[in-house]
């Protein structure tokens, strides 16, 4: 793979560079704007404290310093598109201020005029550093393509560029190609998702059970993980030149895993609803619950075969399934429900509810919640359980409609690029085959 691919190990540096590069470079900003201040108060401390003493020093030794800070300024600064008239500013902003309040204070100092009138002259010098610092924000402005972007006036940023003076460029192919292999990924990933779940729906059908244990056991919950790990990784790169891929990926796998929930949650709501319609179960609801169960467990079998869920045989009928059940999987064996009612108790004072669980399995009725087994109730499926597989389903029965919409253009993608795969082509998904009629 090294032999390959020779150029790995400088796209790589290239990527992680990216994460510490604005760091280093504004920190040589701070060093050279940081030198530059320190000059001038440098020249502010010589005329202060030596001009009275001896102004000739004084004056000497403050055109010394200008003179080093002119020439910093020229290492450190890359000239513009105007470079005379930079000069000119530099001139007029840097040396200018100090040597005028240095000036200043001498012949004021030599004529013996007030300290206060001498604050009132020394005013323009205050207004030309004030002009210098805006003059730098304005030179110093971060510049860059990618979401990277550095003050590239300033001549030690542009040392950082070890590789090439194309950097911006080069960093943008690595940000795309390092998008392109997440991307590839993604793909892998999912594809070994779907390939485990085919894998748990088929074992199903030979053995003519779905289980909700066995699916959260399987290895489609490992397969889900390493998706989810991916995608998070997938989420952390920027936007930017050749992201449509990985968007395009991103979305596939975000419905990837709301199709492995989905999945999960099918045995429970399909174990649920067997009890609810079993015969025994029947004879402690009322006749509006028993209707609502009824036409519940259709509408439930319905989108289980429309999203391809794995609770029919291979030989279940291609229209929409009946209340009755008709080519529906049984629930695993110890994997039951026990159902709890509300059922009326006549007492002396009047009818009282009370609590029973209802094993559809045998004759047995308990007042206490078993200890083994789950259990479920009319009101737990109807006002929490079957709303959430519901609304679940119907989202991502959208999101697959708004995606045949869309050309995918995946590069090794076996369908065409300009629709979705159709049901049992080489590389149809569960949820590609799930696109049917509503």
């Amino acid at each position: 793979y090294v032999q390959a691919d020779k150029t790995l190990h400088f796209r790589r540096f290239l990527n992680e560079q990216r994460r510490w590069l604005s760091y280093d470079a504004f920190a040589r900003v701070c060093m050279s704007l940081g030198m530059n201040q320190m000059l001038v108060a440098l020249s502010y401390y010589t005329i202060g404290v030596y001009v009275e003493a001896n102004p000739r020093a004084s004056l000497i030794t403050l055109f010394g310093i200008q003179w080093l800070s002119l020439h910093l300024l020229r290492l450190d600064v890359v000239p513009g598109s105007n470079p005379v008239k930079e000069l000119w500013t530099v001139l007029l902003c840097v040396p200018t201020p100090p040597i005028y309040i240095g000036l200043l204070i001498s012949v004021f100092h030599y004529m013996g005029v007030d300290d206060g009138v001498l604050s009132w002259f020394a005013t323009p010098a205050f207004l030309l550093h004030a002009w210098w610092l805006f003059c730098v924000g304005r030179v110093l402005i971060p510049m860059g393509t990618g979401g990277l972007q550095l003050p590239k006036q300033l001549r030690t940023v542009l040392y950082l560029d070890v590789l090439s003076m194309e950097q911006d460029q080069a960093a943008e192919a690595v940000h795309i190609t390092e998008m392109r292999d997440i991307a590839a990924d993604l793909r892998q990933a999912r594809v070994e998702l779907e390939e485990r779940i085919r894998g748990v729906n088929d074992a199903e059908r030979d053995v003519g059970s779905v289980s909700g244990l066995g699916r959260r056991a399987s290895e489609v919950s490992a397969a889900a993980q390493r998706l989810k790990a991916v995608l998070e990784e997938a989420r952390t790169f920027e936007t930017g030149q050749g992201e449509g891929a990985l968007r395009a990926e991103t979305r596939r796998a975000q419905r990837a895993l709301e199709f492995v929930e989905l999945w999960h949650m099918a045995p429970e709501i399909h174990s649920a609803l067997e009890a609810l319609r079993a015969t025994k179960t029947q004879g402690w609801l009322t006749d509006e619950q028993g209707s609502a169960v009824s036409n519940a467990y259709g509408a439930f079998l319905t989108k289980c075969q429309e999203l391809d869920l794995g609770v029919f045989t291979a030989d279940s009928p291609a229209d929409s399934p009946s209340a009755s059940g008709g080519g529906a999987l049984a629930v695993a064996s110890g994997e039951e429900m026990h159902v709890h009612v509300q059922a009326p108790l006549e007492m002396s004072g009047g009818v009282v509810p009370m609590s029973v669980w209802v094993n559809p399995n045998s004759n047995r009725i308990q007042h206490q919640q078993p200890t083994s087994g789950s259990s479920t109730s009319f009101s737990q499926v109807f006002d929490s359980d079957l709303p959430q597989f519901t609304e679940m389903a119907t989202r991502l029965r959208r999101d697959m409609t708004v995606s045949m919409a869309e050309a995918s253009g995946t590069p090794g993608a076996s369908c065409a690029p300009d629709a979705p795969c159709a049901p049992g082509a080489p590389g149809a998904s569960p949820f590609d085959n799930s696109l049917r009629e509503w």
